[in-house]
């Protein structure tokens, strides 16, 4: 069958019909983009009266895009629905930066190229070791973003403008003292109660009831006791494993792979090491002398802080020390024996290294099987797509899943099981998967209909999953006579609550009915005890689930709450507002992190003033069309 739609897809007439729907579809399906071109109207945006043409659009959406992939390492690629939120973001940012320009502009301002050279220099992306600018990691910046010097040059001086006219805006925001007092005085109140523990095993053990009201309980806890749902599924599962049994790589495509790969098999000299730095010679001569006397560690901390330096432990290979006369040192050292003083620009230096590590230099005898195994799992890994295809071709046709896993010599998962992995044995069903990709795999089989035709997914690993479910069992009580120990168990747990809970709520009722909870606890047996002050972020000595409720009432009224050994009933002592005259440089923080958040509510609204003042209008049928793949 497919055969014969192949070869009519040879002949004349139906490439003739095809080119005539494909011509359809662009006249049908994007008309008024067509229409725009002939209207000349090829701009997506337009921002205080300024253009944003499709070339700098699709700039700005290639960045977005790159800079996602570089934020998920590449293992994540961009479906339709990402592209086009990258695609508003990126619109969203041009069009900001249209309207701050024209604002600039508007206002004359400029950032001097003397100005503009000083932070580009200051940038850290941009300093090689000698924390000065580096010329060949600028030009690799813009190699990898795909920018000139002038385009880089002129959008970072942009920037600047837009930075200070926006900081400008905020530069004058402040915190008064009848805003911060408030919020200071609430963020940094404590609270002091009293509380008493109500545990859920303070009572006695409770009577056991017959079999029927046992059964009851059962029926009214179905989740505790009932069997998960189940799913019956097929699984041909496509990985790099899976593919490089099949795969031949030869003696001198092994050798070929040393010489390419030698570095990851040569590992240099590993030393550990402690050191001092000072700044004078004498100061960093005693301190060696007090070393080689015979002093640990701590006291030669203790004497280079005395001497105005500092102390410190290294350990990794020559090339990882920052320094390089502390390296040359370093190595060049006998172990445990105190070297120095030695100079560098940081200033003298004294150390002892305790440890070396030889390098290692391993063999291509001693490596052939290893690296052959990399080899044929990164062929396997070039050829799943090409194999993927094919296995979307063959389910197309037609085929099952486990007809797929026959003919593309793929393992095949045939398995009744639960969404955690495991079998109606309770045992978890064996998947080739890493355990990223078991659980992608387990998501798609408990998100698929039964009896739907075969999906495929790409899943973590990398893998693809070729998937169908023929079953869905739904959860069922599990019979009393299996669970009847762990009905009684969860009968016996949940009547001591219940039970702790009664008594915790008579004691909350005794002091809302005006007793002192050390009174009530003390006629129902319990202790009350003092707690606190604690702060709203909590306190060691306070349950974490009162201390929202604490703050939540009056001065001597009483609140509850249920923890993990019982319920607490606590009644407030005091209240304590935070003091700035005591805790000046609290106050000061608190406002001037409310300074910094009217600042910034300015800088938007500001922002938001210039953006509905630059009128921006968008093209959305061309923005969604640069979206596309």
């Amino acid at each position: 069958m497919l055969s014969a739609m192949r070869g009519l897809l040879s002949t004349w007439v139906a490439k003739g019909l095809f080119v005539l729907l494909v011509f359809s579809f662009a006249i049908w399906g994007i008309g008024d983009v067509v229409d725009a071109f002939r209207r000349g109207d090829t701009s997506v945006a337009t921002v205080a009266g300024q253009k944003i043409e499709v070339p700098e659009m699709q700039e700005a959406l290639r960045r977005e895009v790159e800079q996602f992939r570089r934020a998920t390492g590449g293992q994540i690629e961009p479906t339709p629905e990402l592209r086009r939120a990258l695609a508003n973001q990126a619109l969203d940012r041009l069009i900001t930066g249209r309207a701050m320009a024209a604002e600039i502009a508007r206002l004359g301002l400029r950032v001097p190229d003397a100005q503009l050279r000083d932070a580009v220099f200051r940038v850290p992306a941009f300093q090689g070791e000698d924390q000065r600018f580096s010329r060949a990691l600028f030009e690799n910046f813009l190699r990898s973003n795909g920018m000139t010097e002038a385009r880089f040059l002129e959008l970072y001086r942009g920037d600047i403008a837009q930075r200070e006219l926006a900081a400008a805006i905020g530069a004058g925001a402040a915190s008064p003292e009848a805003l911060t007092m408030p919020l200071f005085r609430s963020a940094g109140e404590q609270r002091s109660a009293l509380m008493a523990l109500v545990p859920f095993d303070a009572g006695p053990a409770p009577t056991l009831p017959d079999e029927a009201e046992l059964r009851r309980f059962q029926e009214n806890n179905p989740d505790a006791f009932s069997t998960p749902e189940y799913r019956t599924a097929q699984v041909a599962l496509l990985t790099p494993d899976a593919l490089a049994s099949g795969i031949e790589v030869s003696d001198d495509d092994v050798a070929t792979a040393y010489e390419q790969r030698q570095a990851q098999f040569v590992t240099g000299e590993q030393r550990d090491f402690a050191a001092v730095t000072v700044q004078d010679r004498a100061k960093a001569e005693a301190i060696a002398t007090q070393w080689r006397e015979g002093a640990d560690f701590a006291a030669i901390e203790k004497a280079a802080s005395e001497a105005g330096g500092s102390a410190f432990q290294l350990s990794g290979n020559r090339a990882s020390v920052p320094v390089p006369e502390l390296a040359e040192a370093a190595f060049g050292a006998s172990p445990e024996t105190v070297t120095g003083p030695v100079q560098s620009p940081l200033g003298w230096h004294v150390l002892r290294v305790s440890k070396v590590t030889p390098g290692t230099n391993r063999t291509l005898d001693q490596v052939r099987e290893e690296l052959r195994t990399q080899l044929k799992r990164e062929r396997a890994t070039d050829r799943m797509f090409d194999v993927a295809n094919q296995m979307e071709d063959q389910l197309a046709g037609g085929g099952t899943v486990a007809e797929v896993a026959r003919t593309l010599s793929l393992p095949l998962v045939e398995a009744t099981l639960d969404a955690s992995g495991n079998g109606q044995d309770g045992k978890p069903v064996a998947m080739p998967l890493t355990q990223e990709g078991r659980a992608a795999l387990l998501r798609i089989v408990f998100e698929t209909g039964a009896d739907l035709p075969p999906r495929t997914d790409e899943i973590a690993g990398p893998a693809f999953a070729a998937t169908t479910v023929s079953a869905i069992i739904p959860p069922a009580l599990r019979p009393f006579e299996t669970v009847a120990d762990a009905v009684r168990t969860a009968w016996v747990r949940d009547a001591r609550r219940h039970a702790a809970e009664e008594k915790a709520a008579g004691l909350l009722g005794a002091v809302r009915g005006g007793q002192t909870l050390t009174l009530a606890a003390t006629a129902a047996g319990l202790q009350a005890r003092p707690v606190g002050p604690v702060g709203r972020e909590g306190s060691p000595d306070v349950p974490r689930e009162l201390v929202g409720p604490l703050f939540q009432i009056k001065q001597d009224e009483a609140t509850m709450a249920e923890t993990a050994v019982g319920f607490v009933v606590a009644q407030l002592t005091a209240v304590t507002p935070a003091d700035a005259t005591t805790d000046a440089l609290g106050f000061g923080r608190m406002r001037d992190q409310i300074a910094q958040g009217i600042a910034h509510d300015l800088e938007q609204e500001y922002l938001a003033a210039i953006r509905a003042k630059a009128e921006p209008t968008i093209n959305h049928q061309l923005l969604d069309q640069l979206a596309q793949p």
